[in-house]
């Protein structure tokens, strides 16, 4: 695509404004205002959470571009390869050729990273957290889901690298 960087760019964006309306609420003495400002940010989390996930879905994996790119979403054919390098048989190219940890799998790791991507909303459940633990639960959370999108992001590098051979 020819202007990916401006895409990028909003991506950048979209996370900085939730945290510019955070720091907007923090500093308003107005309750009104305050929450008014807090459904804003609910919604600019919204659209960071669905732009975020679609960027890591579609462009950081490379998942689903049979589907952006016109052709059969669930081709099966070459590029469908298990660890031992052996061609697969099967429908695992409904999601991408070439993935190397199957379809469930990786349809598992859609899944979680668009649930993790979600855990924000933990700030704003019935569960009895302290900040610093709502803090501390969050962290754990993305560290586990950065690993998981450092291992699809590797796995579609490895993709990439070998067709551009």
């Amino acid at each position: 695509m020819r202007h990916m960087h401006v895409l990028n760019g909003i991506k950048y964006f979209s996370s900085i404004v939730p945290i510019v309306l955070l720091t907007m609420q923090q500093l308003e003495g107005n309750e009104m205002k305050r929450e008014e400002i807090e459904n804003r940010i609910i919604f600019a989390l919204v659209i960071n959470t669905i732009y975020t996930f679609c960027w890591d879905t579609f462009v950081d994996w490379g998942l689903g571009s049979s589907l952006l790119s016109g052709f059969n979403f669930c081709e099966v054919g070459p590029g469908s390869f298990s660890p031992s390098g052996k061609e697969k048989k099967g429908r695992d190219g409904c999601i991408r050729q070439g993935i190397r940890f199957g379809s469930n799998a990786t349809a598992l790791a859609i899944l979680v990273n668009f649930s993790l991507r979600c855990a924000w909303m933990l700030r704003f459940s019935t569960l009895s957290l302290t900040e610093d633990e709502f803090i501390l639960l969050a962290q754990f959370l993305e560290v586990f889901r950065r690993a998981l999108w450092n291992l699809f992001r590797i796995e579609w590098q490895l993709v990439t690298m070998r067709n551009n051979i």
